[in-house]
C-alpha cells in the first residue's frame, strides 16, 4: 500500500500508518510511503490508514485509507471418518467442520444426490428451526458446525455421504461409507388389555430384522422379548347393605351409607342413587357420586313425605345391578313453610298517551314559509307508551282551527330533537307548539310560542285599471296586493310603447299612491303599462296590460274556433282563436266544461284558468274525471271585463284509467272454521274510471306473517259487497287487502285487515310419544307439542287413550287438563298386560285426533293372584283330586305352582309341600284320614315371586251330597237405587261339601231369558249388589248354584219382581263374569239347558247355551220347576 503526501518543507513530513486504529510499525518502506504486507492470512483482513502530518507544526493532519479483504480457500478442520457403522434406529453423527474466507457453505450428498438444497429456508413446512440455530428436515438435521446428524436411523440410510465445502475462492469435499445393521427386535410389542368378560382378547407381537437375518436365525445385534398382563373385567356388583337413617345435624336430610362390593376388575367411574318418594317409580337423584365413597346425605328433601334408595355401581364395562332398596324412612313433620311460586309472568299495560309535552321547545322562522323547530324528549316514565313520534303544530290566531301538522319520527340517539314545518304563508303570525304522541293518541301540546314569518316579495297588485284616457295621457289605478308578503315600500309603475323597452319610462310611488296619472303619450299609440308593489324584499309580481293612447278599452268578444285534442284520460288540448281584445291586451283566459250530462240547459263549471299569456293560442285542460263525457266553452278577460261565452266544443269522452281510491270500510269477521266473511263498499260509480261491466274486485289473503304464497281471488261485480274466503286453516290469523279494478288495470289496496278462523279440533296427534313401563300397574306416558299447523285452536289439555292389546272393549282415557303437562303416570293398570297406548290434544271445540302409530308397552311383571275354578271331582275316604285354572291374573309368566294342605284344625301343625312343573292342572293327594276335614292351598309362582294362595275345604267322605238351596233373596226397598239392588239371604245346608261360591242370575221384563250376572260370589257372604241398566223394568231373580257329587244345581224361590224407575242415561253393557263349573262327564237332567265351557280353554270364560253337550264338558243345571239361587 501507498500513502504519498505533499507538504512543505518535506524533511519535517511525518507519515504513521494504522490497521483498525492501531499502529503498524512492520512492513513500512520508502519514508513511509509504502506498507508492505508479505504471504497475507485471514488475520491480516482490516482498515489501514496513513496518516501526513508536520512535525513541530500546528497545521492539522491528513490521512487517508482503504479495506483490506484476505480471501482462504475451503479447509477442513474436522473430516468425517472413511467408514461408519450404526445400529438401526439409532443416532448417526457423521462429522465434517470446514474454514475458509468468506466462511464455506457445507452440503451433503448420499450416493452423488443432494441430501437438501445449498440453502435452506427456516421456516419452509415440513422444517423446523434448533435452538442451536440447526436446520431439521424428517430424520437429517444439519448442525451449525455442517456435521450430518441422522436420528434414527434406517436401513435405506447405508451408503456414501459426501461432504462438501465450497466458497468463492474454491471447492474441498470429504466422504464417509456409512453401514447400518438391523438387529432383530420386537417393533410392537403385545399390549396390556382390558376386555370385558366373555370376549375375546387378541394378543400381537411384531418383529423387525436385517434382511439377512431370518426367523430361525439369531441376530448379532442381539435378541429381545416383550410380556403383556391379561386382565377380565365385567360389570361391578351391587352395593352391599345400604342404609338409611336421618341426619342427627341437618333436618330435611338423610344419610345413605353403604359397603362397597367387588368392582368387576375395573376402577368404578361413578355410583348411581335412585329414589322412590312416597312409592312412586324409581327415578335417579344423584348420577355422579364418588366412587371412592360410601355414604352420602341426602339434602333438600320434603317434610312428611317417605324415602326410599337403591344405588348401583358404573365402571367402564358398564352399570350394575341396584342393591337392595333401602327400609322406607319418613322425615318428620314441619310447621307450613311458604309456598313455591309459579313461574313469573311478564305482562305489560295497556299504553296511553303522553302526560307531559315536549321540553325546551323553541321554534324561529328561518325563511318566508318554514319555521325550525327545536325540543328535547319528555321523560320516558311519562311517555306511558311507545314513543311513535312527534308532531309539529302551526296556525294563524284568527284561525285556531286551521293546523298545519308535520310529523317527526323519534330519535333515540340525540337529545335535541330538530323539525321544520314548511309551506307556511309568508310574512304572518303563527302560534307554533310541539306534541308527542303514542299509539292511543296524542299527548299534549307544548306552550305556544308566538312567531312571524319571514318577509318576501309581495304579489300582484289587484284591480289595474284606466281612466280618463285622453291622447297624451290617461289615469292607472290599482288596489293593494291580496298577498302583501311584508310591509309594503311603495310600488313602481313603468310604461312603453308596445315592443319598444327603449321607451320605457319608470316611476317610484309612495306606499299610500294607488294612482297615477300618465303623461307625455303619443297620440294613437299602444302602450304596455305595468304597475308592481314593493317590499324591503324587492320588487312583486308584475301586473301589465296593453292601451292605445286616445282610444278608450272595452269589453273583449269571445274566442273562436275551439278544437279539441291530446285526449288523455285527466287532461285534453283546447286550440282556439282568440276574440276581440277590446283594443286592450288579454290578461286571463277562462276555461268552463258541463261534466257529464251534456245539454243546453245544464251548468257551466270552471275548470281551468290561464293568465298572463296574451298570446297564447292553445292550453291544456288538467285535472279532469277518466271516462268521462266533457263539452267545454272559452271566455277572456282585459281590463275591461269578461267577454261572453264561446260556442260549446264537441262533445267528448276522456280515456279510462285505473281506480283512484280502494273499497272503502273492509271488514274481515270469522265465518266457520275454514272460512272468513269479508264485506266492503263498492266504489262509487264516479269513481269507477272506466267501463262500468269490467269494474270488479280483487281480493288477496295469505296468512298473517308468513312468507309463503299469496292467494287471490277477482270478482267481477261492481255492486258485489261481501265475500266468503273458504278452504282456510282452522284457528289460523289471515290478513287480507281488497282493491278495485277495471278494464285498464288495478287500483290502490285497501289498508291489510286481519281476521282468525275459528276454532276446530286438532287435524293430527302430539309427536314423540313414548311408553315406559316404570311399576307393575303403571306406565309413564311421555309426548310432544301437537305441530302448529295442526293445532287448530287453542290447546286446552291432552288424553291418553290406552286399551288392552287385541282387546274388544272400548279404550280408556287418562284426561290431562292443560297444554303444558307432557308427561302422565298411567295408573290402575293391569299388571304384565301389553297395552296399545295412543295420544290426543283437545281444543274447546272437542278431542283432536290420536297419534298415530300407537306405542305398545307392557306393564312390569309381579307376583301372581290366586289359581281359580279349584274343584275337587274325585273325593275318597284317603285321597282326593285337586284340579284348577291358571290365576285369573297371572301378572308375568307362570313358573311353577305349590299346594300346602293340612287338616283343618287347631291342634294340626304338620303340612305337607309340594311344587309342580306350570303346566300342571290337577294334583292327588293320598295318605288321607277318613271323615276329616282338609284345607288345601294352591298359589303360582312367577319370576317375582310366589303371589296369592287360594284355599278349598274338602271333607274326606264319600257321603256327600249337592248343596241346599238358599233362603229366599230379599231386597230392603231402601236399597232399591236407580242402577243397582243389593240382595241378601241366608245359606242352606252345603251336603257335607263346602261351598265354593255362589252364582246370581237374573232376566229383565217381560220376556227376557235367565243371564248369569256373577258366577264368583265369595261364599263367605250373604249379600251381593246387582248393578242394572235404569232404562229398563227389570225383575230380578237370584240363584246361588253349586255342583256337589253328582253334579246337581238347587235353587231359591225367586224374589218378587223389583221395578226401577226409567232414566234418561243410555244403557251400559255390564261385564260378563267368568264361570268356574265342575270340569267332568256327568249325567245331564232331562229338560234343562246347559251353560258350557271347552275343556282345552285356559282362562274361564262365560258357558254357552246347548241342548246337546260334549262328552266332556262344563255343566250348569237349572231344574224347569226352580229358578233362583243354588249354592255350588
Amino acid at each position: 500500500m501507498e500513502c504519498v503526501a505533499n507538504a512543505r518543507p518535506l524533511v519535517k513530513m511525518n507519515i504513521t500508518w494504522r490497521k483498525n486504529g492501531v499502529v503498524v510499525n512492520t512492513g513500512i518502506r520508502d519514508f513511509g510511503r509504502r506498507l508492505v504486507i508479505s504471504l497475507p492470512a485471514v488475520s491480516d483482513s482490516g482498515y489501514y490508514e496513513c496518516e501526513a502530518s508536520l512535525r513541530s507544526s500546528s497545521v492539522p493532519s491528513v490521512t487517508a485509507g482503504a479495506n483490506l479483504h484476505v480471501l482462504e480457500y475451503p479447509l477442513f478442520l474436522k473430516e468425517p471418518p472413511s467408514h461408519i457403522t450404526a445400529e438401526m434406529e439409532k443416532v448417526v453423527d457423521i462429522p465434517c467442520q470446514a474454514r475458509g474466507t468468506p466462511q464455506p457453505d457445507i452440503v451433503w450428498y448420499k450416493d452423488a444426490v443432494p441430501i437438501s438444497p445449498v440453502k435452506i429456508p427456516r421456516y419452509k413446512k415440513g422444517e423446523r428451526v434448533l435452538a442451536s440455530g440447526s436446520v431439521q428436515q424428517p430424520r437429517f438435521t444439519l448442525l451449525e458446525s455442517g456435521s450430518l446428524l441422522i436420528s434414527p436411523s434406517h436401513l435405506s440410510d447405508a451408503g456414501t455421504y459426501t461432504c462438501m465445502a465450497s466458497n468463492s475462492r474454491g471447492i474441498d469435499e470429504a466422504s464417509a461409507d456409512l453401514v447400518v445393521w438391523a438387529r432383530t427386535r420386537i417393533t410392537k410389542p403385545p399390549q396390556d388389555q382390558s376386555v370385558i368378560k366373555g370376549t375375546k382378547a387378541v394378543m400381537s407381537c411384531g418383529v423387525t430384522h436385517d434382511p439377512s437375518v431370518t426367523v430361525r436365525v439369531t441376530s448379532v445385534g442381539g435378541n429381545d422379548s416383550r410380556s403383556a398382563h391379561l386382565r377380565v373385567r365385567q360389570l361391578p356388583h351391587a352395593p352391599e347393605n345400604p342404609v338409611a337413617v336421618l341426619s342427627v345435624t341437618e333436618k330435611r336430610a338423610i344419610n345413605l351409607t353403604w359397603a362397597q362390593a367387588f368392582d368387576g376388575n375395573s376402577p368404578l367411574i361413578r355410583y348411581i342413587m335412585e329414589v322412590s318418594e312416597n312409592n312412586a317409580p324409581w327415578t335417579v337423584l344423584l348420577a355422579n357420586v364418588e366412587p371412592e365413597s360410601t355414604g352420602v346425605v341426602v339434602d333438600a328433601l320434603i317434610p312428611a313425605r317417605s324415602y326410599q334408595f337403591r344405588l348401583c355401581a358404573v365402571n367402564d364395562v358398564g352399570r350394575g345391578q341396584f342393591s337392595k332398596e333401602t327400609d322406607r324412612l319418613t322425615l318428620p313433620e314441619e310447621p307450613p313453610s311458604r309456598g313455591t311460586y309459579s313461574h313469573k309472568v311478564t305482562e305489560w299495560t295497556l299504553q296511553g298517551v303522553p302526560t307531559v309535552p315536549p321540553g325546551n321547545v323553541q321554534a324561529e322562522a328561518v325563511n318566508s314559509t318554514a319555521v325550525r323547530f327545536t325540543w328535547t324528549a319528555p321523560s320516558p316514565q311519562f311517555i306511558n307508551g311507545i314513543n311513535q313520534g312527534y308532531k309539529l303544530l302551526a296556525w294563524e290566531p284568527s284561525r285556531p282551527s286551521e293546523v298545519t301538522v308535520v310529523t317527526v319520527r323519534p330519535n333515540f340517539q340525540d337529545s335535541v330533537h330538530v323539525g321544520y314545518i314548511s309551506g307556511l304563508r309568508k310574512f304572518t303570525d303563527y302560534y307554533s307548539s310541539v306534541l308527542c304522541f303514542t299509539t292511543p293518541g296524542d299527548g299534549p301540546r307544548s306552550p305556544p310560542q308566538r312567531i312571524r314569518s319571514h318577509e318576501d316579495t309581495p304579489g300582484a297588485v289587484g284591480h289595474l285599471s284606466f281612466t280618463d284616457i285622453l291622447d297624451t295621457s290617461l289615469k292607472v289605478s290599482w288596489e293593494e296586493p291580496l298577498e302583501k308578503n311584508g310591509f309594503l315600500t311603495g310600488y313602481r309603475i313603468s310604461w312603453e310603447e308596445f315592443n319598444r323597452t327603449n321607451t320605457r319610462v319608470t316611476h317610484y310611488l309612495p306606499n299610500l299612491t294607488q294612482e297615477y296619472r300618465v303623461t307625455g303619450l303619443t297620440a294613437l299609440t299602444t302602450y304596455t303599462i305595468q304597475v308592481a308593489a314593493m317590499t324591503s324584499k324587492g320588487q312583486g309580481q308584475l301586473s301589465a296590460s296593453t292601451i292605445s293612447s286616445g282610444v278608450p278599452p272595452e269589453l273583449p268578444g269571445p274566442p273562436t274556433n275551439l278544437a279539441i285534442s291530446n285526449i288523455g284520460p285527466r287532461s285534453v288540448n283546447l286550440q282556439f282563436k282568440p276574440g276581440y281584445d277590446g283594443k286592450t291586451s288579454i290578461s286571463r283566459w277562462l276555461v268552463e266544461a258541463q261534466v257529464g250530462i251534456i245539454g243546453e240547459n245544464e251548468e257551466w263549471l270552471m275548470v281551468q284558468e290561464l293568465a298572463n299569456e296574451p298570446d297564447a293560442r292553445s292550453l291544456e285542460v288538467f285535472d279532469l274525471n277518466p271516462y268521462t263525457f266533457y263539452r267545454f266553452r272559452m271566455r277572456q278577460v282585459n281590463i275591461v271585463g269578461t267577454s261572453p261565452p264561446s260556442q260549446p266544443s264537441r262533445k267528448i269522452q276522456t280515456l279510462q284509467a285505473p281506480p283512484d281510491i280502494s273499497p272503502a270500510n273492509v271488514t274481515l269477521r270469522t265465518a266457520s272454521e275454514t272460512s272468513l266473511w269479508l264485506r266492503w263498499v263498492p266504489l262509487p260509480e264516479w269513481e269507477y274510471n272506466g267501463n262500468p261491466d269490467l269494474v270488479g274486485y280483487r281480493i288477496q289473503y295469505s296468512k298473517a306473517g308468513s312468507k309463503g304464497s299469496v292467494l287471490s281471488h277477482v270478482i267481477m261485480d261492481r255492486l258485489e259487497r261481501e265475500f266468503t274466503i273458504e278452504d282456510l286453516e282452522e284457528w289460523m290469523e289471515y290478513e287480507v287487502r281488497v282493491q278495485a279494478i277495471n278494464g285498464i288495470g288495478s287500483g290502490p289496496w285497501c289498508q291489510v285487515v286481519h281476521g282468525r278462523t275459528r276454532e276446530s279440533v286438532p287435524s293430527s296427534g302430539p309427536t314423540n310419544v313414548s311408553a315406559f313401563a316404570t311399576t307393575s300397574s303403571s306406565i309413564l306416558v311421555r309426548w310432544g307439542e301437537v305441530q302448529e299447523a295442526d293445532r287448530n285452536g287453542l290447546i286446552l289439555g291432552y288424553k291418553v287413550v290406552y286399551k288392552e292389546k287385541d282387546s274388544d272393549t272400548a279404550p280408556n282415557f287418562w284426561a290431562v287438563e292443560g297444554n303444558n303437562t307432557h308427561s302422565v303416570q298411567l295408573s290402575g293398570l293391569g299388571k304384565y298386560v301389553l297395552y296399545e297406548i295412543q295420544v290426543l290434544a283437545f281444543t274447546r271445540i272437542g278431542d283432536g285426533r290420536s297419534s298415530s302409530p300407537h306405542i305398545l308397552e307392557r306393564t312390569l311383571d309381579d307376583v301372581p293372584g290366586p289359581p281359580v275354578g279349584i274343584l275337587f271331582p274325585e273325593v275318597r275316604t284317603t285321597s282326593v283330586r285337586l284340579i284348577w285354572q291358571p290365576p285369573a291374573q297371572p301378572n308375568g309368566i307362570i313358573l311353577a305352582y305349590q299346594i300346602t294342605y293340612r287338616r283343618n284344625s287347631s291342634s294340626s301343625n304338620a303340612a305337607t309341600v309340594d311344587v309342580l312343573s306350570p303346566s300342571a292342572r290337577q294334583y292327588t293327594a293320598t295318605g288321607l284320614k277318613p271323615e276329616t276335614v282338609y284345607v288345601f292351598r294352591l298359589t303360582a309362582q312367577t319370576r317375582k315371586g310366589w303371589g296369592e294362595a287360594a284355599e278349598a275345604l274338602v271333607v274326606t267322605t264319600e257321603k256327600r251330597a249337592r248343596p241346599q238351596p238358599t233362603s229366599r233373596p230379599t231386597v230392603p226397598e231402601e236399597e232399591v237405587q236407580a242402577r243397582r239392588v243389593l240382595l241378601s239371604w241366608e245359606p242352606g245346608s252345603d251336603g257335607l261339601s263346602p261351598v265354593r261360591y255362589y252364582t246370581v242370575q237374573y232376566k229383565e221384563l217381560p220376556n227376557s231369558n235367565w243371564t248369569v250376572h256373577s258366577a264368583s260370589v265369595s261364599h263367605e257372604t250373604n249379600s251381593h249388589i246387582v248393578d242394572s241398566d235404569p232404562t229398563y223394568y227389570n225383575s230380578w231373580r237370584r240363584q246361588q248354584k253349586g255342583v256337589s257329587r253328582p253334579p246337581a244345581y238347587g235353587f231359591s224361590q225367586p224374589e218378587p219382581l223389583v221395578e226401577q224407575e226409567s232414566r234418561q242415561h243410555p244403557p251400559p253393557v255390564p261385564p260378563l263374569p267368568p264361570l268356574f263349573p265342575q270340569s267332568s262327564p256327568s249325567p245331564q237332567p232331562q229338560a234343562q239347558g246347559t251353560l258350557f265351557r271347552p275343556q282345552g280353554s285356559r282362562t274361564p270364560t262365560p258357558s254357552l247355551l246347548s241342548s246337546e253337550p260334549p262328552s266332556q264338558h262344563s255343566t250348569l243345571y237349572r231344574p224347569p220347576s226352580s229358578l233362583g239361587c243354588a249354592a255350588q
